[in-house]
């Protein structure tokens, strides 16, 4: 417990506590690893990251990055015949794509690599199904005191409204739930002032995908250093000791720097070639850069044009810049002050505030990332009931709530159609971000000033 902080947790056995959460994590990770014991197909997402563990736990982590190796699509030739001389034409094409990540990715996806894609698939999916739930588990945790006595039902709301994206996240056997969980769990760790835990796992998060190190970003602002300290330390000993030991100190170098030279323009480019995402340098390169909105291949591909200018490169990328600047002024402004509890509202939300940014800031932000949202909806659930108790009624949050929970569900051709893709190509997502972050604002400036309310 850090300094500073009340003591929050009652005496009681640490298993008695959490003996629900883990009984709801160990039935979700059942019925992830059984659902995908039951798709027809690999999912191809999955197969990207579990070509990488193969190589390196073959040895072969020296061609990782290789374009012509991977052109020839040799890693499951062996798994690809057999399933065709067994299945016929519903064989599965056992897909291999591009590894964007970095080798330190690559090494922790190892194990998974050294099982058969089959194999490999069953237990991503247990083990997406687990981190899936402990997002949700870990954001109620960090924002069920903002109102005190309030039911635990509450906590429903978010799971309802990103639904569709915890599902996508599943059934593609995405990456994703292995950054944001740590980074939910980080959040509620480091509210309850286990800032040496929180830190840590912000690391695991930031070496899976970049953003979850936004924590560091937190703690520098609320000036806890020891925290910053934690967060680098093992930040580096997953991201570089680590991989330096397994791969070798120069063939890991060797393969960083190659990974360097083929993904460092996604993030300073002047130009784009842009999929369907949700972030401001999206919204931007569409707006005034001429960039399309592309999805689907083939006879199902989109292509969508939606700019209102095209303007030069450099002023595209100077506009991106200043947007994001200007955000990251906003989230860090709401940061200041001394570390708050779970006790006190602002705490919560000024978490939900961080990490709602994310999808924002990111230069890649597709559908599935906005899981990230679990912990933000969570605060402003909890934050609304605890207004619209405390008076007077939050109505422009609630306004604010309503149509960003209608703007998430945006991206289901389900339930919008052929609209879907052209809401997508204008941001629907990252606007429905935005709507949050404002009213995430509104409620923290509501809060401000009152005096915590300590819960046993």
């Amino acid at each position: 417990m850090s300094a500073g902080l009340p003591a929050e947790e009652p005496a009681e056995p640490l298993l008695r506590r959490l003996r629900i959460p883990l009984l709801v994590i160990l039935v979700c990770a059942l019925l992830g690893g059984l659902r995908a014991s039951r798709s027809r197909h690999v999912g191809g997402d999955f197969l990207r990251y579990h070509r990488a563990g193969r190589l390196v736990a073959t040895g072969r982590a020296e061609l990782l990055y290789d374009k012509a190796f991977l052109r020839r699509a040799e890693v499951y030739a062996e798994e690809r015949a057999a399933d065709r001389a067994a299945r016929g034409a519903k064989a599965d094409d056992f897909p291999e794509m591009e590894f964007k990540y970095d080798p330190a990715l690559a090494v922790l996806l190892a194990p998974v690599g050294a099982l058969g894609p089959r194999g490999g698939w069953i237990a991503w999916g247990a083990w997406n199904g687990a981190m899936i739930a402990v997002t949700f588990l870990a954001a109620w945790a960090a924002c069920r005191r903002i109102a005190p006595g309030a039911s635990w039902a509450f906590a429903l709301a978010p799971v309802a409204a990103l639904l569709h994206k915890a599902n996508s996240n599943h059934n593609l056997g995405q990456l994703n739930p292995s950054a944001i969980a740590p980074a939910t769990v980080a959040a509620w760790l480091l509210l309850r002032g286990n800032e040496t835990k929180g830190a840590a796992s912000a690391a695991f998060g930031a070496v899976v995908k970049y953003m979850p190190g936004v924590m560091l970003l937190w703690a520098a602002v609320k000036r806890r250093w020891a925290a910053c300290a934690a967060l680098l330390a093992t930040f580096a000993a997953l991201w570089a000791a680590l991989p330096a030991v397994v791969l070798g100190p120069s063939r890991f170098a060797s393969l960083w720097w190659e990974h360097k030279q083929q993904r460092a323009h996604v993030y300073a480019g002047a130009a784009a070639e842009d999929l369907p995402g949700h972030s401001i340098k999206s919204f931007v390169y569409r707006m005034i850069g001429g960039t399309h909105y592309r999805t689907g291949k083939d006879e199902s591909l989109v292509d969508l044009d939606v700019s209102v200018a095209t303007l030069d490169p450099e002023i595209v990328r100077a506009v991106t810049w200043a947007l994001m600047a200007a955000l990251a002024v906003c989230v860090i402004r709401a940061l200041r002050g001394p570390v708050r509890s779970r006790s006190d509202p602002r705490g919560p939300l000024e978490m939900g505030i961080l990490v709602a940014s994310l999808p924002l800031l990111s230069p890649e932000t597709r559908a599935p990332h906005l899981l990230y949202l679990a912990l933000p909806l969570t605060a402003l659930t909890y934050g609304i009931v605890r207004a619209w108790r405390d008076g007077p009624r939050p109505r422009a949050e609630i306004a604010l709530a309503a149509v960003a929970l209608v703007l998430l569900q945006t991206d289901s051709e389900t339930l919008f159609g052929a609209a879907a893709h052209r809401i997508s190509a204008v941001c629907g997502l990252g606007w429905a971000t935005a709507l949050v972050l404002v009213a995430l604002f509104r409620l923290r400036s509501r809060f401000e000033g009152e005096a915590p309310r300590l819960v046993p």
